[in-house]
Protein backbone atom coordinates (compact mmCIF):
# COMPACT_ATOMS: atom_id res chain seq x y z
CA UNK A 1 0.00 0.00 0.00
CA UNK A 2 3.03 2.25 0.21
CA UNK A 3 3.14 5.31 -2.01
CA UNK A 4 -0.30 4.63 -3.36
CA UNK A 5 -2.36 7.41 -4.89
CA UNK A 6 -2.53 10.32 -2.47
CA UNK A 7 -5.91 11.42 -1.15
CA UNK A 8 -5.97 15.20 -0.79
CA UNK A 9 -7.70 16.01 2.50
CA UNK A 10 -9.15 19.31 1.40
CA UNK A 11 -11.14 21.75 3.47
CA UNK A 12 -14.31 20.38 1.91
CA UNK A 13 -13.89 16.97 3.52
CA UNK A 14 -16.29 16.13 6.30
CA UNK A 15 -14.71 12.78 7.14
CA UNK A 16 -11.17 11.71 6.32
CA UNK A 17 -10.28 8.49 4.52
CA UNK A 18 -9.00 5.55 6.52
CA UNK A 19 -5.31 5.72 7.43
CA UNK A 20 -5.03 9.42 6.68
CA UNK A 21 -4.38 12.76 8.28
CA UNK A 22 -7.26 15.12 7.47
CA UNK A 23 -8.04 18.78 8.07
CA UNK A 24 -10.85 21.27 7.97
CA UNK A 25 -11.02 25.05 8.03
CA UNK A 26 -12.12 26.79 11.20
CA UNK A 27 -15.65 28.13 11.34
CA UNK A 28 -16.05 31.61 9.98
CA UNK A 29 -13.58 30.97 7.19
CA UNK A 30 -15.94 32.50 4.65
CA UNK A 31 -15.11 35.93 6.13
CA UNK A 32 -11.34 35.54 5.83
CA UNK A 33 -9.52 37.61 3.19
CA UNK A 34 -9.79 35.51 0.05
CA UNK A 35 -6.04 35.56 -0.62
CA UNK A 36 -5.33 34.24 2.90
CA UNK A 37 -8.00 31.60 2.70
CA UNK A 38 -6.77 30.40 -0.71
CA UNK A 39 -3.16 30.32 0.54
CA UNK A 40 -4.10 28.29 3.63
CA UNK A 41 -6.07 25.78 1.55
CA UNK A 42 -3.22 25.37 -0.94
CA UNK A 43 -0.62 24.98 1.80
CA UNK A 44 -2.68 22.53 3.83
CA UNK A 45 -3.72 20.45 0.83
CA UNK A 46 -0.09 19.95 -0.18
CA UNK A 47 1.22 19.44 3.35
CA UNK A 48 -1.44 16.89 4.30
CA UNK A 49 -0.81 15.01 1.06
CA UNK A 50 2.92 14.86 1.86
CA UNK A 51 2.21 13.51 5.34
CA UNK A 52 -0.16 10.87 4.00
CA UNK A 53 2.32 9.85 1.28
CA UNK A 54 5.00 9.03 3.82
CA UNK A 55 3.37 7.60 6.94
CA UNK A 56 0.11 6.89 8.72
CA UNK A 57 -1.34 9.65 10.91
CA UNK A 58 -4.89 9.14 12.11
CA UNK A 59 -5.71 12.70 13.15
CA UNK A 60 -8.05 15.53 12.21
CA UNK A 61 -6.58 19.05 12.45
CA UNK A 62 -8.16 22.47 12.07
CA UNK A 63 -6.59 25.36 10.16
CA UNK A 64 -7.45 28.90 11.21
CA UNK A 65 -6.50 32.37 10.05
CA UNK A 66 -5.49 34.76 12.84
CA UNK A 67 -4.05 38.07 11.70
CA UNK A 68 -2.62 38.76 15.16
CA UNK A 69 -0.22 35.79 14.96
CA UNK A 70 3.17 37.00 13.64
CA UNK A 71 4.01 33.76 11.82
CA UNK A 72 2.04 30.61 12.73
CA UNK A 73 1.41 28.45 15.78
CA UNK A 74 -0.17 25.09 16.64
CA UNK A 75 -1.03 22.85 19.57
CA UNK A 76 -1.36 19.11 20.17
CA UNK A 77 -5.12 19.59 20.26
CA UNK A 78 -4.97 19.85 16.47
CA UNK A 79 -5.50 23.61 16.14
CA UNK A 80 -3.29 25.60 13.76
CA UNK A 81 -3.26 29.41 13.55
CA UNK A 82 -1.79 30.91 10.41
CA UNK A 83 -0.89 34.56 10.56
CA UNK A 84 1.99 36.26 8.78
CA UNK A 85 3.49 33.05 7.33
CA UNK A 86 1.45 30.85 5.04
CA UNK A 87 3.09 28.27 2.78
CA UNK A 88 3.58 24.52 2.54
CA UNK A 89 6.78 24.50 4.58
CA UNK A 90 5.01 26.34 7.43
CA UNK A 91 2.02 23.99 7.20
CA UNK A 92 4.27 20.94 7.44
CA UNK A 93 6.07 22.42 10.44
CA UNK A 94 2.84 23.33 12.27
CA UNK A 95 1.22 19.97 11.57
CA UNK A 96 4.22 18.41 13.33
CA UNK A 97 3.27 20.35 16.47
CA UNK A 98 -0.29 18.99 16.29
CA UNK A 99 1.25 15.51 16.16
CA UNK A 100 3.27 16.08 19.34
CA UNK A 101 6.51 17.82 18.34
CA UNK A 102 7.29 20.28 21.13
CA UNK A 103 3.79 19.78 22.55
CA UNK A 104 3.47 16.29 24.01
CA UNK A 105 4.22 15.68 27.68
CA UNK A 106 7.26 13.49 27.02
CA UNK A 107 8.93 15.99 24.67
CA UNK A 108 12.41 17.09 25.81
CA UNK A 109 14.51 20.07 24.81
CA UNK A 110 18.29 20.26 24.81
CA UNK A 111 18.90 17.24 22.58
CA UNK A 112 17.07 14.00 21.90
CA UNK A 113 17.86 10.69 23.59
CA UNK A 114 15.17 8.63 21.86
CA UNK A 115 16.64 5.69 19.96
CA UNK A 116 14.15 5.60 17.09
CA UNK A 117 14.60 9.17 15.84
CA UNK A 118 18.37 9.05 16.31
CA UNK A 119 18.59 5.81 14.35
CA UNK A 120 16.48 7.35 11.59
CA UNK A 121 18.61 10.50 11.24
CA UNK A 122 21.75 8.37 10.95
CA UNK A 123 20.23 6.73 7.87
CA UNK A 124 19.85 10.17 6.31
CA UNK A 125 22.96 12.01 7.45
CA UNK A 126 25.48 9.33 8.37
CA UNK A 127 26.66 7.52 11.46
CA UNK A 128 27.68 10.71 13.30
CA UNK A 129 24.28 12.41 13.01
CA UNK A 130 22.05 13.10 16.03
CA UNK A 131 18.74 14.85 16.66
CA UNK A 132 18.82 18.29 18.26
CA UNK A 133 15.85 19.84 20.08
CA UNK A 134 15.09 23.23 21.58
CA UNK A 135 12.28 25.74 21.82
CA UNK A 136 9.73 23.04 20.93
CA UNK A 137 11.54 22.37 17.65
CA UNK A 138 13.84 19.68 16.28
CA UNK A 139 16.58 19.52 13.70
CA UNK A 140 17.63 18.42 11.15
CA UNK A 141 14.48 18.12 9.02
CA UNK A 142 12.30 20.15 11.38
CA UNK A 143 11.54 22.61 8.54
CA UNK A 144 12.02 25.45 10.99
CA UNK A 145 13.12 27.92 8.30
CA UNK A 146 12.52 28.35 4.59
CA UNK A 147 16.22 27.62 4.01
CA UNK A 148 15.63 24.04 5.20
CA UNK A 149 12.87 23.33 2.70
CA UNK A 150 13.06 20.98 -0.28
CA UNK A 151 11.56 17.77 -1.66
CA UNK A 152 13.94 15.47 0.21
CA UNK A 153 13.66 17.50 3.41
CA UNK A 154 9.86 17.35 3.31
CA UNK A 155 9.79 13.57 3.01
CA UNK A 156 12.35 13.16 5.77
CA UNK A 157 10.54 15.66 7.96
CA UNK A 158 7.44 13.46 7.96
CA UNK A 159 9.40 10.31 8.71
CA UNK A 160 11.30 12.03 11.50
CA UNK A 161 7.99 13.17 13.02
CA UNK A 162 6.83 9.54 12.95
CA UNK A 163 10.06 8.43 14.66
CA UNK A 164 9.77 11.14 17.32
CA UNK A 165 6.19 10.07 18.04
CA UNK A 166 7.40 6.51 18.58
CA UNK A 167 10.08 7.75 21.00
CA UNK A 168 7.51 9.86 22.88
CA UNK A 169 5.17 6.90 23.28
CA UNK A 170 2.38 8.41 21.17
CA UNK A 171 2.68 5.50 18.75
CA UNK A 172 2.96 2.02 20.17
CA UNK A 173 3.81 -1.48 19.06
CA UNK A 174 0.68 -3.37 20.04
CA UNK A 175 1.94 -6.77 18.91
CA UNK A 176 5.49 -6.22 20.28
CA UNK A 177 7.11 -7.20 17.00
CA UNK A 178 9.56 -4.28 16.91
CA UNK A 179 7.64 -2.49 14.15
CA UNK A 180 5.60 0.59 15.13
CA UNK A 181 1.90 0.30 14.45
CA UNK A 182 1.82 3.39 12.22
CA UNK A 183 4.54 1.92 9.94
CA UNK A 184 2.71 -1.39 9.67
CA UNK A 185 -0.64 0.22 8.90
CA UNK A 186 0.94 2.54 6.34
CA UNK A 187 2.69 -0.29 4.50
CA UNK A 188 0.27 -3.20 4.97
CA UNK A 189 -3.06 -1.70 6.02
CA UNK A 190 -2.98 -3.67 9.28
CA UNK A 191 -0.64 -4.86 12.03
CA UNK A 192 -0.89 -8.57 11.26
CA UNK A 193 2.40 -8.89 9.33
CA UNK A 194 5.19 -10.54 11.32
CA UNK A 195 8.65 -9.08 11.83
CA UNK A 196 10.27 -12.00 10.01
CA UNK A 197 7.95 -11.95 6.99
CA UNK A 198 9.34 -10.93 3.60
CA UNK A 199 6.45 -10.00 1.29
CA UNK A 200 8.68 -8.69 -1.51
CA UNK A 201 10.97 -11.75 -1.47
CA UNK A 202 14.27 -9.88 -1.26
CA UNK A 203 15.59 -11.80 1.78
CA UNK A 204 15.17 -8.68 3.94
CA UNK A 205 12.66 -9.09 6.77
CA UNK A 206 9.92 -6.59 7.50
CA UNK A 207 11.74 -5.60 10.68
CA UNK A 208 14.93 -4.85 8.76
CA UNK A 209 13.00 -3.00 6.06
CA UNK A 210 11.64 -0.78 8.83
CA UNK A 211 15.11 -0.29 10.32
CA UNK A 212 16.52 0.90 6.98
CA UNK A 213 13.49 2.99 5.93
CA UNK A 214 12.95 0.70 2.97
CA UNK A 215 9.83 -0.35 1.10
CA UNK A 216 8.81 -3.84 2.31
CA UNK A 217 6.48 -4.33 -0.66
CA UNK A 218 8.94 -3.73 -3.51
CA UNK A 219 12.32 -5.37 -4.04
CA UNK A 220 15.18 -3.57 -5.74
CA UNK A 221 17.45 -6.60 -5.63
CA UNK A 222 17.28 -10.17 -4.40
CA UNK A 223 19.93 -12.15 -2.61
CA UNK A 224 22.61 -13.70 -4.81
CA UNK A 225 21.28 -12.33 -8.09
CA UNK A 226 23.36 -10.46 -10.63
CA UNK A 227 22.57 -6.94 -11.80
CA UNK A 228 23.77 -4.12 -13.95
CA UNK A 229 23.39 -0.80 -12.13
CA UNK A 230 21.94 1.60 -14.70
CA UNK A 231 21.79 5.29 -13.88
CA UNK A 232 18.57 7.02 -14.89
CA UNK A 233 19.80 10.18 -16.64
CA UNK A 234 22.36 8.63 -19.01
CA UNK A 235 21.31 4.98 -19.17
CA UNK A 236 24.93 3.96 -18.57
CA UNK A 237 26.26 1.40 -16.14
CA UNK A 238 28.45 1.38 -13.06
CA UNK A 239 31.66 -0.49 -13.89
CA UNK A 240 35.11 -1.09 -12.47
CA UNK A 241 37.57 0.83 -14.63
CA UNK A 242 39.53 -1.35 -17.03
CA UNK A 243 38.09 -4.55 -15.53
CA UNK A 244 40.73 -4.27 -12.81
CA UNK A 245 40.70 -6.76 -9.96
CA UNK A 246 42.86 -4.87 -7.45
CA UNK A 247 41.68 -3.17 -4.28
CA UNK A 248 41.16 0.53 -4.90
CA UNK A 249 40.23 0.18 -8.59
CA UNK A 250 37.95 3.07 -9.48
CA UNK A 251 34.27 2.89 -10.42
CA UNK A 252 32.84 4.92 -13.29
CA UNK A 253 29.90 4.94 -15.70
CA UNK A 254 30.19 3.40 -19.14
CA UNK A 255 27.93 2.22 -21.94
CA UNK A 256 26.77 -1.39 -21.72
CA UNK A 257 29.37 -3.75 -23.17
CA UNK A 258 28.28 -6.92 -21.37
CA UNK A 259 31.57 -7.33 -19.51
CA UNK A 260 31.61 -8.88 -16.06
CA UNK A 261 33.14 -5.68 -14.67
CA UNK A 262 29.70 -4.09 -15.25
CA UNK A 263 27.89 -6.78 -13.26
CA UNK A 264 27.28 -6.83 -9.52
CA UNK A 265 25.88 -9.50 -7.22
CA UNK A 266 23.70 -8.24 -4.37
CA UNK A 267 24.08 -9.95 -0.99
CA UNK A 268 22.23 -9.01 2.22
CA UNK A 269 24.64 -8.35 5.08
CA UNK A 270 22.54 -7.83 8.22
CA UNK A 271 19.95 -5.42 9.51
CA UNK A 272 18.63 -4.64 6.03
CA UNK A 273 21.98 -3.55 4.57
CA UNK A 274 23.55 -4.92 1.39
CA UNK A 275 26.92 -5.41 -0.20
CA UNK A 276 27.45 -5.23 -3.96
CA UNK A 277 30.13 -7.59 -5.27
CA UNK A 278 31.68 -7.12 -8.69
CA UNK A 279 31.40 -10.33 -10.74
CA UNK A 280 34.75 -9.80 -12.45
CA UNK A 281 36.86 -9.07 -9.39
CA UNK A 282 34.91 -10.45 -6.44
CA UNK A 283 35.51 -7.10 -4.71
CA UNK A 284 32.90 -4.93 -3.02
CA UNK A 285 31.60 -1.47 -3.88
CA UNK A 286 32.65 1.04 -1.22
CA UNK A 287 33.12 4.71 -0.42
CA UNK A 288 36.88 5.13 -0.51
CA UNK A 289 38.98 6.58 2.28
CA UNK A 290 36.22 6.35 4.89
CA UNK A 291 34.86 9.62 3.51
CA UNK A 292 31.76 11.38 4.83
CA UNK A 293 32.11 14.22 2.33
CA UNK A 294 30.26 15.14 -0.82
CA UNK A 295 32.46 13.99 -3.69
CA UNK A 296 33.92 11.11 -1.69
CA UNK A 297 35.15 8.64 -4.29
CA UNK A 298 33.65 5.21 -4.86
CA UNK A 299 35.87 2.23 -5.67
CA UNK A 300 36.14 -1.52 -5.00
CA UNK A 301 37.87 -3.41 -2.22
CA UNK A 302 37.94 -6.81 -0.59
CA UNK A 303 35.12 -7.22 1.92
CA UNK A 304 36.03 -6.08 5.44
CA UNK A 305 32.52 -5.43 6.71
CA UNK A 306 32.90 -1.69 7.32
CA UNK A 307 29.95 0.69 7.06
CA UNK A 308 31.55 2.22 3.94
CA UNK A 309 30.98 -1.10 2.14
CA UNK A 310 27.31 -1.35 3.11
CA UNK A 311 24.36 0.15 1.28
CA UNK A 312 20.59 0.47 1.56
CA UNK A 313 18.23 0.72 -1.39
CA UNK A 314 15.35 3.21 -1.15
CA UNK A 315 12.48 3.17 -3.62
CA UNK A 316 12.74 6.30 -5.80
CA UNK A 317 9.75 5.41 -7.99
CA UNK A 318 9.44 4.37 -11.61
CA UNK A 319 11.66 1.32 -11.17
CA UNK A 320 14.61 3.34 -9.87
CA UNK A 321 16.32 3.27 -6.49
CA UNK A 322 18.53 5.52 -4.39
CA UNK A 323 21.62 3.67 -3.14
CA UNK A 324 22.67 5.07 0.26
CA UNK A 325 25.97 4.45 2.00
CA UNK A 326 25.64 3.29 5.61
CA UNK A 327 28.53 5.34 6.96
CA UNK A 328 27.92 8.68 5.24
CA UNK A 329 24.19 8.60 4.48
CA UNK A 330 25.01 9.89 0.98
CA UNK A 331 23.92 8.37 -2.30
CA UNK A 332 25.70 6.85 -5.26
CA UNK A 333 26.03 9.71 -7.77
CA UNK A 334 27.48 10.31 -11.25
CA UNK A 335 29.79 13.30 -11.01
CA UNK A 336 28.48 16.53 -12.53
CA UNK A 337 25.40 14.90 -14.11
CA UNK A 338 27.75 14.13 -17.00
CA UNK A 339 26.54 11.58 -19.55
CA UNK A 340 29.99 10.82 -21.02
CA UNK A 341 31.65 7.43 -20.76
CA UNK A 342 34.36 7.28 -18.07
CA UNK A 343 32.59 9.82 -15.83
CA UNK A 344 33.48 9.17 -12.21
CA UNK A 345 31.00 7.75 -9.69
CA UNK A 346 31.07 9.30 -6.23
CA UNK A 347 28.85 9.89 -3.21
CA UNK A 348 26.75 13.02 -2.75
CA UNK A 349 23.89 14.43 -0.72
CA UNK A 350 20.58 13.16 -2.07
CA UNK A 351 18.87 15.80 -4.21
CA UNK A 352 16.73 13.30 -6.17
CA UNK A 353 18.55 13.94 -9.40
CA UNK A 354 18.64 11.52 -12.32
CA UNK A 355 22.36 11.04 -11.69
CA UNK A 356 21.44 9.51 -8.31
CA UNK A 357 18.71 7.08 -9.31
CA UNK A 358 19.63 3.56 -10.33
CA UNK A 359 17.81 0.64 -11.92
CA UNK A 360 18.77 -2.91 -10.96
CA UNK A 361 18.68 -4.70 -14.33
CA UNK A 362 18.95 -8.42 -13.69
CA UNK A 363 21.39 -10.27 -15.95
CA UNK A 364 23.32 -13.51 -15.97
CA UNK A 365 26.84 -13.27 -14.53
CA UNK A 366 28.51 -14.55 -17.71
CA UNK A 367 28.82 -13.58 -21.32
CA UNK A 368 25.89 -14.99 -23.26
CA UNK A 369 26.70 -18.25 -25.14
CA UNK A 370 29.88 -18.82 -23.12
CA UNK A 371 30.79 -22.47 -22.43
CA UNK A 372 31.53 -23.85 -18.96
CA UNK A 373 31.98 -26.99 -16.97
CA UNK A 374 29.92 -27.07 -13.78
CA UNK A 375 32.08 -28.35 -10.93
CA UNK A 376 30.35 -29.67 -7.80
CA UNK A 377 32.13 -27.97 -4.90
CA UNK A 378 32.05 -30.99 -2.57
CA UNK A 379 33.64 -33.40 -5.06
CA UNK A 380 35.29 -31.23 -7.75
CA UNK A 381 33.63 -33.50 -10.29
CA UNK A 382 31.73 -32.01 -13.20
CA UNK A 383 28.17 -32.18 -14.49
CA UNK A 384 28.24 -34.94 -17.10
CA UNK A 385 25.74 -36.48 -19.56
CA UNK A 386 26.09 -40.15 -18.65
CA UNK A 387 27.29 -42.79 -21.12
CA UNK A 388 27.71 -40.19 -23.04
CA UNK A 389 24.37 -40.16 -24.79
CA UNK A 390 22.71 -38.01 -27.47
CA UNK A 391 19.15 -39.06 -26.72
CA UNK A 392 16.27 -37.24 -25.09
CA UNK A 393 16.00 -38.39 -21.48
CA UNK A 394 19.71 -39.21 -21.11
CA UNK A 395 20.58 -38.97 -17.42
CA UNK A 396 22.93 -36.42 -15.91
CA UNK A 397 25.38 -37.14 -13.10
CA UNK A 398 28.87 -36.16 -11.97
CA UNK A 399 32.22 -37.42 -13.27
CA UNK A 400 35.90 -36.56 -13.21
CA UNK A 401 36.76 -33.92 -15.79
CA UNK A 402 37.96 -35.53 -19.02
CA UNK A 403 37.38 -32.69 -21.49
CA UNK A 404 34.53 -34.33 -23.38
CA UNK A 405 31.82 -32.17 -24.91
CA UNK A 406 29.28 -34.05 -22.79
CA UNK A 407 30.87 -32.26 -19.81
CA UNK A 408 30.59 -28.81 -21.37
CA UNK A 409 27.53 -26.60 -21.14
CA UNK A 410 26.66 -23.47 -23.06
CA UNK A 411 24.94 -20.76 -21.03
CA UNK A 412 22.24 -19.05 -23.10
CA UNK A 413 20.41 -16.06 -21.66
CA UNK A 414 16.61 -16.04 -21.80
CA UNK A 415 16.35 -12.57 -20.26
CA UNK A 416 15.56 -11.33 -16.74
CA UNK A 417 18.26 -13.54 -15.27
CA UNK A 418 16.91 -16.85 -16.63
CA UNK A 419 19.10 -19.17 -18.71
CA UNK A 420 19.10 -22.50 -20.45
CA UNK A 421 22.05 -24.87 -20.12
CA UNK A 422 22.73 -26.62 -23.42
CA UNK A 423 24.97 -29.68 -23.74
CA UNK A 424 27.76 -28.95 -26.23
CA UNK A 425 27.75 -32.67 -27.08
CA UNK A 426 24.06 -33.14 -27.89
CA UNK A 427 22.63 -29.65 -28.26
CA UNK A 428 19.91 -30.64 -25.82
CA UNK A 429 18.81 -28.62 -22.79
CA UNK A 430 19.21 -29.51 -19.13
CA UNK A 431 15.79 -30.08 -17.56
CA UNK A 432 13.95 -31.48 -14.57
CA UNK A 433 12.26 -34.67 -15.76
CA UNK A 434 8.48 -34.99 -15.87
CA UNK A 435 7.95 -31.37 -14.75
CA UNK A 436 8.59 -32.48 -11.18
CA UNK A 437 8.24 -30.04 -8.31
CA UNK A 438 9.33 -32.59 -5.69
CA UNK A 439 12.59 -33.06 -3.85
CA UNK A 440 14.44 -35.78 -5.72
CA UNK A 441 13.01 -34.89 -9.11
CA UNK A 442 15.56 -36.20 -11.62
CA UNK A 443 17.63 -34.04 -13.96
CA UNK A 444 18.25 -35.07 -17.57
CA UNK A 445 18.72 -33.66 -21.08
CA UNK A 446 15.93 -33.08 -23.60
CA UNK A 447 15.31 -31.21 -26.82
CA UNK A 448 14.42 -27.58 -26.15
CA UNK A 449 10.69 -27.08 -25.50
CA UNK A 450 10.85 -23.76 -23.68
CA UNK A 451 8.95 -24.83 -20.57
CA UNK A 452 9.89 -23.68 -17.06
CA UNK A 453 11.56 -27.00 -16.18
CA UNK A 454 14.20 -26.29 -18.85
CA UNK A 455 14.94 -22.83 -17.44
CA UNK A 456 17.37 -22.04 -14.65
CA UNK A 457 18.58 -19.17 -12.54
CA UNK A 458 22.15 -18.84 -11.30
CA UNK A 459 22.44 -17.23 -7.87
CA UNK A 460 25.72 -16.34 -6.21
CA UNK A 461 26.71 -17.87 -2.87
CA UNK A 462 29.37 -15.27 -1.96
CA UNK A 463 32.29 -17.17 -3.48
CA UNK A 464 33.83 -15.95 -6.73
CA UNK A 465 32.45 -17.96 -9.69
CA UNK A 466 30.42 -20.25 -7.38
CA UNK A 467 26.64 -20.40 -7.71
CA UNK A 468 23.57 -22.38 -6.89
CA UNK A 469 21.49 -23.43 -9.89
CA UNK A 470 17.72 -23.08 -9.40
CA UNK A 471 15.02 -24.54 -11.59
CA UNK A 472 12.30 -22.14 -12.66
CA UNK A 473 9.51 -24.68 -12.64
CA UNK A 474 10.14 -26.07 -9.16
CA UNK A 475 12.23 -23.43 -7.38
CA UNK A 476 14.53 -26.25 -6.23
CA UNK A 477 18.31 -26.41 -6.55
CA UNK A 478 20.55 -28.73 -8.53
CA UNK A 479 22.07 -31.23 -6.07
CA UNK A 480 24.42 -34.24 -6.14
CA UNK A 481 22.43 -37.02 -4.52
CA UNK A 482 23.61 -37.95 -1.04
CA UNK A 483 26.61 -35.60 -1.35
CA UNK A 484 28.36 -38.53 -3.03
CA UNK A 485 31.93 -38.00 -4.24
CA UNK A 486 31.87 -40.96 -6.61
CA UNK A 487 31.88 -40.97 -10.39
CA UNK A 488 28.40 -41.53 -11.76
CA UNK A 489 26.58 -40.15 -8.71
CA UNK A 490 23.16 -38.92 -9.77
CA UNK A 491 22.23 -35.24 -10.00
CA UNK A 492 18.69 -34.26 -9.08
CA UNK A 493 16.83 -31.31 -7.54
CA UNK A 494 16.37 -30.60 -3.84
CA UNK A 495 15.39 -27.81 -1.49
CA UNK A 496 18.40 -25.54 -1.01
CA UNK A 497 20.13 -26.35 2.27
CA UNK A 498 23.47 -24.66 1.61
CA UNK A 499 25.52 -27.84 1.27
CA UNK A 500 28.58 -27.85 -0.95
CA UNK A 501 26.89 -30.57 -3.06
CA UNK A 502 24.41 -27.83 -4.06
CA UNK A 503 27.10 -25.31 -5.02
CA UNK A 504 28.65 -25.25 -8.47
CA UNK A 505 31.78 -23.55 -9.76
CA UNK A 506 31.51 -22.38 -13.37
CA UNK A 507 34.85 -22.87 -15.12
CA UNK A 508 35.21 -21.39 -18.59
CA UNK A 509 36.04 -24.02 -21.25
Amino acid sequence: MRRNAIVLASFLATAGPACALTYSLASGNASWPSDKRNAIVAAMDEAVAIYNANCYFDKQVTANYNASVPTAQASYSGWIDFGGSINTRVALHEIAHTLGVGQYSTWTNGGWSGTVANARVKLYDGQNATVGTGGSHFWPYGLNYDSEDGAVARERHVRMVSALRRDMGIIGDADSDGMPDDWEIFNFGNTSQTASADPDGDNISNLDEYATDSNPNAASAKSGRTYQLRVQFSGKLAEVVGAQTADGANVQQYANNGHACQKWIAYPVSGGWWKLVNVNSGKCLQTAGSSYANGGNVDQSAWTGTAWQQWRFADAGGGFWSIYNKASGKVLDVNGVNSADNTNIQQWTDWRGGSQRWAFDEVIPFANNAVFSLNAMHSNKVLDVQAPNLNDGANVGQWDWNGGNWQKWRVESLGSGWIRLVSVHSGKALEVASSSTANGGNIQQWAWLGNNWQQWRIEGVDQLSVYRVINRGSGLSMDVEGASTGNGANVFQWQYLGGSNQKWRFDAR
